[in-house]
């Protein structure tokens, strides 16, 4: 986190820190009021959620840094309008799990030895946020919700479709879409889009709500893959280039002919599910079924 000796350009008190966009200095109040309106504001371009609609909420498999802050803030953006919120969680802990109104936790070292399965490294990093997608949609279905969210920020998301689509990888690719829906309608919407990781563990610093990374297999995770630190470097100097990839890899996937699976979006040449989908139906039912 940056601190400075800078007035906040919004309310003039001590700012403590630059955000990582727009670079202005912010207090913490007005950090935390720009983050949660950046999540209202994505909400409200894809969901448009009516007052009391429930959700569910995915947890990543993988925890990050910026994890509690960004529960806090999705929090504070949705609780206005009274929604009941369903937790899918992998046996994380955040003091926002106390105001969510049910978890239900699944077996994450048992979905991440299924991505291990997958011979290709870039097919094991997509299952771990095609797993995150699934749990979500099919804990919506059985639970009659119609909206899930998942908690990847803007530069995650562009970094997963750039790499994705460098190595060619669209079942890579498709889990940077800040918005897809299934073919049962079920809407599934990134919050975060609009928000960096750099703004949030500032904010989770500030309020000690900093959470360490679970340790994972450096085979599963995008941090593991060719290319992925020269690819970050880049956007720590560039701030644009996050938000004009993130829109490139979204034009390339609306241009694309052809059939799609039907749960996650992904092209396909047969049509049906795509393989990833196809080989983590069967686990994640299982799991389901034996949820606590």
């Amino acid at each position: 986190m940056m601190r400075t000796k800078l007035r906040c350009a919004r309310c003039d008190k001590s700012a403590v820190y630059l955000a990582r966009a727009s670079g202005e200095p912010l207090c913490l109040r007005c950090l935390e009021k720009s983050l949660v309106k950046s999540v209202r504001r994505v909400l409200g371009r894809y969901a448009k959620l009516a007052p009391g609609t429930p959700i569910v909420v995915v947890e990543p498999l993988i925890a990050k840094p910026w994890l509690c802050s960004s529960y806090k803030i999705l929090l504070k953006a949705v609780r206005s309008h009274r929604n009941r919120i369903v937790m899918v969680g992998y046996g994380g802990e955040c003091p926002a799990h106390d105001h969510i109104d049910r978890v239900i936790q699944l077996d994450r070292e048992e979905i991440l030895e299924a991505c291990r399965l997958h011979n290709n490294q870039h097919d094991r990093a997509a299952c771990l946020y095609r797993a995150e997608y699934l749990s979500g949609t099919m804990v919506a279905e059985k639970l009659g919700i119609n909206t899930v969210l998942l908690m990847r920020p803007r530069d995650l998301c562009s970094l997963i479709g750039v790499v994705g689509i460098i190595a060619m990888s669209l079942s890579l690719a498709v889990e940077s879409l800040p918005f897809r829906r299934t073919h049962i309608g079920i809407q599934v919407i990134n919050p975060l889009y609009g928000v960096g990781s750099q703004d949030l563990i500032a904010h989770a610093f500030s309020l000690n709500l900093v959470k360490e990374d679970l340790s994972c297999d450096p085979t599963l995770d995008l941090e593991g893959l060719p290319g992925y630190t020269d690819i970050q470097s880049i956007y720590m100097h560039s701030s644009e280039m996050i938000y004009s990839s993130s829109e490139a890899v979204r034009e390339i996937f609306d241009k694309m002919p052809g059939s799609r699976c039907p749960l996650c979006s992904t092209p396909t040449e047969e049509g049906g599910y795509c393989y990833i989908c196809s080989s983590l139906l069967p686990l994640l039912k299982k799991l389901l079924d034996t949820a606590r």
